[in-house]
């Protein structure tokens, strides 16, 4: 792991190749890497996004790249609250940038923090997941203008050293996994890693970041069984800089810490312990593998809900009992179905004193181990959505009004994860209480409250940010079927 130096007082700055992650502490920000002309002076990131534009990291070469990357990192370090006195800055870049342009954002990191350091988006990856020294490692840096391979050389006690760097300017983010593209892949890890394959291949860019991981499956799968893949977020590499709780070792759980705490669930779940598969020697990993696939299907399965907030209102106040996640993934069991239907589109589902109906290929997560007043339902498709459902008795005298000042009260003092708590809300055609639960920066929860008497039903869908659509209609539909046993 890294040797730098973590306090309150850093600014970490991730440079891609279309937008800088600024953090600081738990604050996140993206920001385009974009400015526009506004008068005699420059605009830039969202403020920019509506005029003609110009690509700064592009512009980098040209005469003012000093003064536009000087003003996007500016405006990346005001987007965190970063003051004027900060001690540090961190900024990661890319690994291939020319002494030039290391140069160039050195000096405008400068004007951001009385010290500035530059790593590379190879080494920072590394530092963010931490893995024994005689682990070979390779990372993958996949843009939308050519793929960056880096072998790294473990150094003990300090910060890995790049030891041989290779480029293929011409292989796209989005044919990286065509069959062109793997071999072309295949012939630039092996340019780096030698005659011995690498034991884990850290992917970041597109397919690095929540948005991408479709294609980081997809690599996963066309690279083989022989190599553990990882997806690497910017906003991971910047956890252990910012002062974040220390990343896990690949395959080891952080004792006491939250999941998601600083990273996605499905991003810490990736790095569960996989059996090692047996190596052949050479290109042997560019056999498909099943297992990877399996693995990188299921490290997406969200952060939970946060169940203070729609447990049972028992005795006239809302359960203070958590629940947890299982890292284990179950789907194989099927729900119960109609008796009368060979192939029925949809399906009841019994869950303890409630049912409700959704599409056939909708499968309870874990049925072997219910969770008392607790159930998570998967599609087939594997765990990039989820819809959690909280059950349990209300006490006498508790009615949809004492439920919904209930919530609003956990609500007020949870404010910055729950949002937009309307009480007098119709969903899936019934009133419901509404709230929306943001519990990472990756994956948003919509809660609809379902207040029958003597029964409170809570439904929560889980799904990717800005991809509300891709659930929206099976919620409904588990909110309109929901009925007592």
């Amino acid at each position: 792991m890294a040797a730098t130096v973590v306090s309150a007082d850093v600014l970490g700055l991730h440079v891609g190749a279309s937008s800088v992650c600024a953090r600081r502490a738990e604050r996140i920000r993206y920001v385009p890497a974009v400015a526009a002309r506004l008068g005699d002076g420059w605009v830039f990131g969202d403020a920019a996004a509506s005029l003609e534009v110009t690509e700064v990291l592009a512009a980098a070469r040209a005469d003012d790249s000093a003064e536009l990357l000087t003003g996007l990192v500016r405006y990346a370090a005001a987007a965190v609250g970063a003051p004027p006195n900060t001690g540090t800055v961190v900024v990661v870049h890319p690994t291939k940038w020319s002494a030039r342009r290391r140069d160039v954002l050195y000096t405008a990191a400068r004007h951001v923090a009385r010290n500035a350091e530059l790593v590379p988006i190879a080494v920072a990856a590394y530092d963010a997941i931490e893995m024994d020294a005689d682990v070979r490692c390779v990372t993958l840096e996949v843009a939308a203008e050519g793929v960056t391979a880096t072998l790294l050389e473990p150094c003990r006690g300090g910060r890995a050293v790049i030891d041989r760097v290779a480029r293929d300017p011409d292989l796209a983010a989005d044919a990286a996994d065509s069959d062109d593209g793997v071999t072309r892949l295949e012939a630039l890890i092996g340019s780096v890693s030698g005659r011995s394959d690498p034991d884990v291949l850290l992917v970041t860019g597109i397919p690095g970041e929540p948005a991408g991981v479709e294609l980081c499956g997809r690599l996963a799968e066309r690279i083989g069984r022989g190599i553990r893949v990882v997806p690497v977020a910017a906003s991971e590499m910047l956890a252990p800089i910012t002062g974040m709780p220390a990343p896990t070792a690949v395959g080891e759980a952080a004792p006491g810490v939250e999941g998601g705490s600083s990273t996605a669930q499905w991003l810490q779940d990736i790095r569960a312990p996989m059996p090692e598969p047996s190596r052949a020697p050479s290109f042997g990993w560019v056999i498909a593998g099943a297992m990877i696939v399996i693995v990188v299907v299921a490290s997406m399965v969200f952060l939970s809900g946060d169940a203070n907030l729609h447990r049972a209102v028992a005795d006239g106040g809302v359960a203070d009992s958590a629940a947890t996640v299982r890292p284990e993934l179950s789907i194989d069991a099927p729900v119960a179905a109609s008796s009368d239907q060979e192939a029925p589109d949809f399906a009841t589902i019994e869950l303890g004193p409630v049912r409700l109906d959704l599409p056939s290929y909708w499968r309870i997560r874990d049925p072997v181990r219910p969770e008392p007043g607790r159930t998570e339902l998967l599609p087939d498709s594997g765990p990039d959505r989820r819809i959690v459902v909280v059950y349990s008795a209300l006490a006498d005298g508790i009615d949809s009004d004492a439920v919904a000042r209930s919530l609003a009260a956990r609500a007020t003092a949870r404010s910055g994860v729950i949002r937009e708590l309307d009480s007098d809300m119709r969903f899936g055609d019934r009133p419901v209480i509404s709230y929306v639960e943001v519990p990472d920066e990756f994956s948003t929860v919509r809660w609809s409250v379902v207040v029958m008497p003597g029964l409170q039903v809570s439904i929560g869908c889980q799904f990717l940010a800005e991809e509300w659509t891709g659930i929206r209609s099976e919620c409904e539909q588990a909110v309109h079927t929901v009925e007592p046993v």
